[in-house]
């Protein structure tokens, strides 16, 4: 993505370009009309004075103007975490009405905590906390960070996994000694439930559940001047969130008075729609 906004033409840079189409010849036109002039009055400082007009009213300059302060402007966006798909963007940043942010990582800190976890079968609490590790070995999601962590301070032997397959905003399955299992949302890793979703990560096995993961994340320090300063400015801020409802609506409704502008559960495409 940022191959591509660093190679695309910016707005700015297509208008100054056909602006220095024009003024190219203007240039060579005013720059001849100022050399006959000052044959006229001081031969000897014509040459001079054409150079000057040239130089003044440069089509070159101009030209390289806005791809510079663009290329500046991406320098600057990317120290401060910004990632800039569509260089146009900066000039209509101005007048953006709505703004929709990810949950985790984003307005949160993104760094999960195990808070809890229930097993639902015959296997021990050690058992599913291995098996969701290895579910999760070699994923850099924060969750596989708070299951990883947890397992370590167990001093938890994680077995090795195999036919690892990630299923993007849904969760991980995989095989364990020829017995499928599966990591995630309840309805991805319970296909066929009665049970409520509240958030939580499921672990499911050949036999059905066998157990139940909660995470707590942090709302960053500074989201609640965040949500201020687009208020103050009349943007509607809105959160898109791969996550369950009741998290989406903890956050919205820390920053905002309308949690309407919520929407959880969403796939990595519907985000982008």
């Amino acid at each position: 993505m940022t191959e591509a906004a660093l190679a695309s033409r910016a707005t700015l840079s297509a208008d100054i370009n056909r602006l220095a189409a024009w003024i190219a010849p203007v240039s060579l036109a005013l720059a001849i009309a100022a050399a006959l002039v000052w044959l006229v009055i001081e031969p000897n400082r014509a040459f001079d004075v054409a150079v000057a007009v040239l130089a003044i009213t440069c089509p070159c300059a101009l030209a390289l103007a806005a791809p510079t302060v663009l290329a500046g402007a991406h320098y600057s966006a990317a120290k401060n975490g910004w990632l800039i798909a569509n260089p146009s963007v900066l000039q209509t940043a101005r007048s953006v009405t709505h703004v929709m942010f990810d949950k985790t990582g984003t307005l949160t800190e993104g760094r999960l905590r195990l808070t809890a976890f229930d097993t639902l079968g015959t296997a021990s609490p050690d058992e599913c906390l291995a098996i969701a590790c290895a579910l999760e070995q070699g994923s850099s999601h924060p969750i596989a960070s708070a299951l990883l962590e947890r397992a370590k301070a167990a001093n938890l032997a994680v077995p090795r996994m195999d036919a690892i397959e990630s299923f993007p905003g849904k969760g991980v399955g995989g095989q364990l000694q020829a017995k499928s299992y599966r990591l995630g949302a309840l309805a991805f890793a319970v296909a066929e439930s009665s049970l409520r979703d509240d958030g939580a990560l499921w672990l499911a096995g050949p036999t059905g559940p066998l157990a139940r993961f909660t995470f707590d994340d942090t709302l960053r320090q500074n989201a609640h001047e965040l949500a201020g300063q687009l208020a103050a400015r009349g943007v509607a801020l809105s959160i898109a969130s791969g996550d369950a409802g009741d998290k989406v609506t903890e956050v919205i409704t820390c920053m905002t008075d309308d949690p309407q502008h919520a929407r959880a559960r969403l796939t990595h495409e519907q985000k982008t729609a």
